[in-house]
């Protein structure tokens, strides 16, 4: 009997030191993700401790033409793919625009470097070991495991795509994650496929050149910003100005579905003017025209052809 008590003082014990060692384990992850979350512009943080406590909210209420609401899954997820097809200027079928083929071609006749396959192994480690999977049920960050040969095939892959500037049919099909935004909408997240994704990596370099010479210094969607800090700072300067007795007028613009009136034409126009690298921007709007299924409640729509709107959160 004193030994099975002598054993059982032992085990509460351990399990104590264990408990004790969980905890001061949690503490320092937590330290060290608020840390990584503030030198990146602090909207992790910002976002959890809005919804710290709060239950998972679901989406908008649909209702049918009496103003019923709709309960069957199906019901609901037609009803949302309609509004958003409204939005998008969707088809029911595919078509070419008219305005892609003469940018193809333009740049077909600008010079690039080819990708390689350290650039395509390099960033591997940057996609989260958790995301939302795609249509093609991938995470880059699992080809880090590919056998031998297997990452100069997709390079191979990319390669062809730049060269004849038109991504693979099966990678042209996008998948429009609905999450909650208020009661009355819903927030879009567009899941593109995981080749398309680490094609876009491997070419950031072109484009984050192109964005250091080319932002103003009113600009703040530039690296190293963040629409948290950018807030911040901005109430910091209107507290100093009421601070040394100042008066100050602040003016915010509030655009409401901004990405999905966009006019992929005028991008297009836009970014050619600008200099924007042509093959990034050819890529990119074949990617935002490409078509897209609405899910929600894990139930997804029939396919549909957006003719206008980028693509909110790709990549």
């Amino acid at each position: 009997l004193r030994d099975l008590e002598a054993a059982a003082k032992e085990i509460r014990t351990t399990i104590r030191q264990q408990e004790c060692h969980l905890v001061q384990e949690g503490r320092r992850s937590y330290q060290q993700w608020s840390r990584e979350s503030l030198n990146s512009g602090g909207g992790a943080l910002h976002r959890m401790s809005l919804s710290w406590g709060r239950p998972l909210e679901a989406l908008a209420v649909e209702k049918d033409q009496s103003g019923q609401p709709l309960v069957h899954p199906m019901d609901v997820i037609k009803s949302k793919a309609r509004r958003w097809a409204d939005l998008w200027q969707a088809t029911d079928a595919p078509a070419v625009p008219a305005w892609l083929e003469p940018l193809r071609q333009r740049a077909a006749r600008q010079e690039r470097v080819e990708l390689d396959e350290e650039q395509l192994e390099a960033g591997l480690r940057c996609f989260k070991a958790r995301a939302g999977l795609r249509v093609d049920q991938q995470n880059p960050r699992w080809w880090r495991f590919l056998p031998q040969g297997a990452i100069g095939a997709l390079v191979a892959v990319l390669q062809t795509a730049e060269r004849v500037l038109a991504w693979p049919t099966p990678l042209q099909l996008n998948m429009v994650q609905l999450i909650f935004k208020d009661e009355a909408s819903d927030r879009p997240i567009t899941l593109t496929q995981g080749l398309y994704r680490r094609g876009t990596r491997c070419r950031r370099r072109d484009v984050a050149a192109w964005s250091a010479a080319r932002a103003g210094h009113w600009d703040r969607a530039v690296a190293g910003s963040a629409p948290l800090r950018a807030a911040l700072l901005r109430q910091v300067r209107l507290e100093m100005a009421s601070a040394q007795g100042f008066s100050w007028v602040e003016l915010l613009w509030y655009l409401t579905k901004f990405y999905d009136y966009v006019n992929l034409e005028a991008v297009a126009q836009v970014g050619e003017q600008q200099d924007y690298p042509l093959t990034c921007l050819v890529m990119g709007l074949q990617m935002a025209a490409a078509p897209r299924r609405v899910r929600a409640d894990q139930c997804g729509s029939n396919v549909l052809y957006p003719t206008r709107s980028l693509a909110a959160g790709c990549g």
